[in-house]
């Protein structure tokens, strides 16, 4: 006899075996007419053993032809043997206890061809019969939360994600207990509460409480970091078209990104596989918590019955005791699921319920790229596989009608009548292929997609492929989840609509599925041609067309744990809070099917919840506390201040600085209506290169007035940071502490005239307690304004906005490529003489003395998207190497970002700013430390004199007397502190390392060393460890104090923000405040200003006009307290 334990923890998996089947298994006396059917059994047995040996001989005869399904390296699509019994055409007879188990299984696999995905609608729905979780794991708990994993949170501020993300509840109390969230009461304030003992009391103060975060588009595991190709299980490469592949079988427990993610708000998310291909195959959802076995299938939320677990095989469970159903059902009942793959029944359908299956599916240029597949060949890949799937679900139908025919005959013969489906089964059909369900691993997932118990999500990006695959969905009636990456979705949101759409007749109300949601990055694009037609205002527009945006990561393709600030971003470009917020949370659990236990804080979801130091979408916004499945994940959180302390050189207006705390309101978008409406007005000029889908700068004019500016940051050669702040009028202190300007009155900030470059902050209306004390180069910026000199056209409120210096990116390919993508539209790679050790050996002279240097200047080109719209948010210029994956890049060139050729005046700032090399893995077989000995070597001859010329206009001699700077990528500790010793070697270098993401390691010095040799490092403001050469880095708040920059900061390093890919450009702003944030406090707004200038590496250019031309480019931004 089976037995069945309750699962043991994190929704170990059964399978919940037929009625019939139980039945079968009760003791009873055997009555004549067994007896008789015995006394047959046995003959047929002696008859079936005489064939023992033809059928193995059969049988082995036939193993080599048996296909594991990856043998199509001759044609592009797979195909697998016709569907079959699965049994051999010379086995002719089969023992009747067999034959009686092969026909209850196929009767109970046509039962589930007709199985609802999702749990049972109605009254008495889900979340509200359950009285724990099946992820519920008692050992897993903290032991101060009790037996019971109680958890009390009390005076929270609530984001529940009901009501269309509209419903804040404020004052509350949040039971968690046994895994679900079991009360959400009204806080008794300072009353003494009765709360059970041994629970754990969690005090929010007041702060945001919302649903843990869902991010629908993540390869985590199956990419994992730190990245080594040993562990890269995205794609496949045996076939474009593999609905039969699982991402949970490539899901590395190693990842970083599990404990780092979560260190984000993030609690649950979809590891869809790659899209190499077509079909990249089946997806699964998972939580992100540790688990007690570090098991990957430990972590599946809702395992499909398909699944089968480890331990959990269906030969063990399908044999239980009374007793052990009663203890299975008691399970069911108080999860509302059972981890072999249904749901509770909340009617007396006999219909079940399973959980959501998912799959990935992609359209567009990836497969071109892997397999040589062009549009045509995808999709008559998907046409002629989806028809295989479409015979393979017809048979099955037609075998179950017959299979269902025979049983209620069967019946009826033995008196029990038609009706009697919960019977035992006492009679199967003679022929095997009467009494086994037809079925193949290859099609398994495409006849469950048909049959609609799949969420298809496919990444697709442009109208062509759009309609594709709109049409290859009403061609086989299957439905589609989300469309991922869909940049150009927002042009032809009606034929996203037309996809084909299921409607349910249950008994409570005909429901009609929901058109596809839309995943999105906010502001990532330009990396290939599919994802040029986008821009950040898509959340926006896709929300005005009736879709649902949401924001996903790609990760590592973009960091997960920043998914929040994503959706922050969506709403700054004008989203909507709510919808920003449901993008992550609600509206991202529906997408996925999750919708009945995640995404929300209501009774009976699970309990993953997250405290926040601010709201969820102001810049910074960081988890004070996350729970996922009612367990603490941070264990010693270290939380920064929400808001950056004040400018100690600020000049205040007339309101000083109050004491408001920032917590209280979602930030506003910012005015981007008209920008908005010229976009969705201009689609048929952006799809023919006419126009530009994002904003772009307004014009250049003469003069121009500015109102209602909150912040004036200006240079001051003086001031340690080199820039000093003004705080203009009493809407300063408003916009400091977030109180923004709502649309229902005109802001009270400052007047700022713009005149022939020269800057003046207007008097008027200033207190005479602000102009007090005003020293002779302060009073020159502080004139009355004559406002009747400026035209109308020329006045700009920025509505409580700020105005700085223009900033400065550096790195990237940013003015270098349009499209990364494609080689035709970049100056391309630099060829790197040392990336071959042939070459290198035989010709090592001409490779050191005589090989052409690549200078970027000469590779410059303007009117890409990312560097237009870079300029657009205050990039006036960039510092820019050659590319390449190699050791020797080239010499830096520094360039104006709003010009259209280098020949217009100022175009180009330096020619050469410094010389690039890295020390890296990827671009050729040279050893680290061979790079550092040619680098050596290049320095040595460089010193002695014996380079391409001799002199000093050489690149080398320069470098290495300190004319020019040499900047060297470097990440890993070890290589940092090579670069070290060769400062000591040649002290007149002026080094800048580029990266230094192991910098701060603990007990290496290295901070300090940097400094005392005057080192100074480029860093990206958003660190984390992606390369095997990273993974030591400091992850930051809330898991460390400290984050390099501050490590760096704090050990006087020189510091400034570099960007990896170009469309970063524009996110500079928003990038540095956060980053400086999370120093909780070491640096104020002026140190955010001054970090964007890169100095560092500005200092080594001649100094030509610089001021001027940074003075006269002065930009735009809303407050740096606003999100992004």
């Amino acid at each position: 006899m089976g037995t069945w334990q309750q699962p043991r923890a994190e929704g170990a998996g059964t399978v919940l075996p037929s009625s019939s089947t139980l039945q079968q298994q009760e003791p009873s006396r055997p009555g004549r007419r067994t007896w008789g059917r015995m006394l047959l059994f046995v003959l047929a047995f002696i008859l079936a053993f005489r064939d023992v040996a033809s059928l193995t001989k059969h049988v082995l005869s036939n193993f080599p032809s048996i296909s594991l399904g990856f043998g199509f390296a001759h044609h592009p699509y797979p195909r697998s043997p016709s569907p079959s019994s699965g049994a051999s055409k010379d086995a002719t007879t089969t023992s009747a206890p067999l034959a009686l188990q092969q026909f209850s299984a196929a009767l109970e696999q046509c039962r589930f061809t007709a199985a609802r995905a999702g749990p049972p609608p109605g009254r008495t729905a889900f979340s509200e019969r359950r009285t724990q979780s099946d992820r519920f794991a008692a050992a897993m708990h903290s032991a101060h939360a009790g037996p019971k994993g109680r958890t009390h949170i009390v005076n929270a501020t609530l984001w529940t994600g009901a009501h269309d993300g509209t419903e804040v509840r404020r004052g509350v109390d949040i039971i968690l207990e046994r895994g679900i969230i079991k009360d959400i009461v009204q806080s008794a304030g300072a009353a003494p509460l009765a709360r059970e003992e041994q629970e754990a009391v969690f005090d929010a103060a007041g702060r945001w409480v919302t649903p843990g975060l869902v991010d629908v588009h993540v390869h985590m595991g199956v990419d994992q970091l730190p990245t080594l190709p040993s562990v890269e299980d995205t794609n496949t490469r045996q076939t474009p078209l593999a609905p039969f592949l699982r991402s949970l079988d490539g899901l590395n427990q190693h990842d970083l990104s599990f404990k780092r993610t979560v260190a984000g708000g993030i609690t649950t998310g979809l590891v869809l596989p790659g899209s190499g291909g077509n079909i990249g195959g089946q997806a699964f959802v998972i939580k992100l918590r540790p688990t007690r076995e570090h098991g990957p299938s430990e972590r599946v939320v809702e395992p499909p019955r398909e699944l089968v677990l480890p331990g959990h095989a269906n030969e063990q469970l399908a044999l239980l005791s009374s007793d052990e159903r009663r203890a299975y059902d008691a399970h069911l009942n108080a999860t509302g699921f059972a981890p072999g793959g249904v749901y509770a029944s909340s009617s007396s359908s006999s219909v079940p319920h399973v959980p959501w299956r998912h799959i990935k599916m992609a359209c567009g240029e990836n497969a071109r790229r892997l397999y040589g597949i062009n549009r045509m060949d995808e999709q008559w890949g998907f046409r002629q596989l989806f028809e295989r799937a479409s015979k393979l679900r017809d048979q099955q139908d037609a075998f179950c009608e017959r299979a269902l025919g025979f049983h209620h005959q069967q019946q009826q013969v033995e008196g029990r009548g038609a009706n009697s489906g919960e019977a035992s089964i006492t009679a199967a059909p003679a022929a095997e292929t009467e009494r086994r369900f037809p079925t193949e691993l290859e099609l398994e997932a495409l006849v469950a997609v048909l049959r609609g118990q799949v969420k298809v999500n496919t990444h697709c990006y442009t109208s062509t492929d759009f309609e594709s695959f709109v049409r290859l969905s009403n061609e086989f009636k299957f439905p589609v989840a989300a469309f991922h990456h869909a940049h150009e979705a927002w042009l032809v949101p009606e034929l996203i609509k037309r996809v084909y759409r299921p409607v349910h007749n249950d008994s409570y109300a005909p429901e009609m599925d929901p058109p596809p949601a839309v995943a999105i990055f906010s502001t990532n694009g330009n990396y290939k041609m599919e994802a040029y037609f986008g821009g950040p205002h898509l959340g926006a527009l896709l929300k005005h067309a009736g879709l649902t945006p949401l924001y996903k990561s790609d990760h590592p393709v973009t960091d997960s744990r920043r998914i929040l600030n994503q959706a922050a971003q969506g709403h700054h470009f004008g989203l909507d809070a709510p919808s920003a917020l449901a993008g992550v949370t609600s509206a991202a659990a529906r997408a996925i099917g999750m919708g009945h236990r995640l995404g929300m804080v209501q009774n009976g979801y699970d309990a993953d919840v997250v405290v926040w130091n601010t709201h969820p979408l102001r810049l910074g916004a960081t988890p004070v506390q996350v729970w996922i499945d009612g367990q603490e994940q941070l264990a010693h959180a270290h939380v920064p201040s929400p808001e950056l302390p004040p400018a100690a050189s600020a000049r205040h207006g007339t309101a000083a600085r109050g004491t408001v705390a920032p917590l209280s309101a979602a930030p506003p978008s910012a005015r981007y209506e008209a920008d908005i409406a010229r976009i969705a007005a201009s689609k048929r000029e952006i799809m023919e290169f006419e126009a530009l889908p994002f904003s772009t700068p307004v014009r250049s004019v003469r003069e121009v007035r500015f109102k209602n500016v909150t912040k004036v940051f200006t240079r001051d050669g003086r001031r340690r940071s080199g820039i000093r702040a003004h705080y203009l009028g009493p809407a300063a202190t408003a916009a400091w502490h977030g109180i923004a300007d709502n649309g229902a009155g005109a802001a009270s900030g400052g007047t700022v005239v713009l005149r022939d470059g020269q800057l003046t902050i207007c008097s008027e209306g200033l207190g005479p307690l602000h102009l007090q004390g005003l020293r002779d180069e302060e009073a020159e910026l502080y004139r009355a304004c004559d406002s009747t000199s400026l035209r109308p056209e020329e006045e700009v409120d920025l509505h409580g906005g700020a105005i700085l210096p223009g900033i400065q990116s550096f790195g990237s390919n940013l003015g270098l490529t349009d499209i990364a993508s494609e080689q035709e539209t970049s100056d391309g790679a630099v060829l790197d003489p040392f990336a071959e050790k042939g070459f290198v050996a035989s010709n090592y002279r001409a490779a050191l003395q005589d090989w052409p240097i690549a200078r970027a200047v000469d590779g410059l080109q303007w009117g890409g998207n990312d560097l237009t719209r870079g300029h657009a948010h205050g990039v006036v210029s960039s510092i820019v190497p050659p590319q390449g994956d190699g050791f020797l890049r080239g010499v830096s060139t520094q360039f104006s970002t709003g010009v259209q050729t280098r020949l217009e005046k100022g175009a180009i700032r330096h020619e050469e700013v410094a010389m690039h090399v890295a020390l890296t893995h990827y671009g050729g077989p040279p050893s680290i430390s061979e790079q550092l000995v040619l680098l050596r070597q290049l320095l040595q001859d460089g010193e002695d004199g014996s380079g391409r010329k001799g002199d000093r206009d050489d690149v080398w001699s320069r470098v290495v007397r300190g004319h020019l700077p040499l900047v060297v990528q470097a990440a890993r500790a070890s290589h940092i502190a090579s670069l070290i010793a060769l400062k000591q070697r040649f002290p007149h270098v002026r080094l800048i390392i580029s990266n230094a993401s192991e910098a701060p390691l603990a007990g290496a010095r290295l901070p300090e060393q940097l400094a005392e040799h005057n080192i100074a490092v480029l860093l990206s403001p958003r660190t984390w460890g992606i390369t095997w050469d990273e993974r030591r880095s400091l992850p930051g708040p809330p898991l460390t104090k400290e984050t390099t920059l501050s490590t760096l900061l704090r050990a006087g390093v020189k510091v400034a923000f570099r960007i990896e890919e170009g469309w970063q450009a524009a996110n500079l702003l928003f990038d540095a405040t956060f980053a400086a944030k999370e120093t909780d406090g070491l640096l104020d707004e002026e140190d955010v200003v001054s970090l964007l200038s890169n100095r560092c590496v500005a200092r080594g250019a001649r100094q030509r006009r610089r001021e001027k031309i940074v003075a006269s480019l002065l930009t735009l931004f809303a407050p740096l307290s606003l999100p992004c």
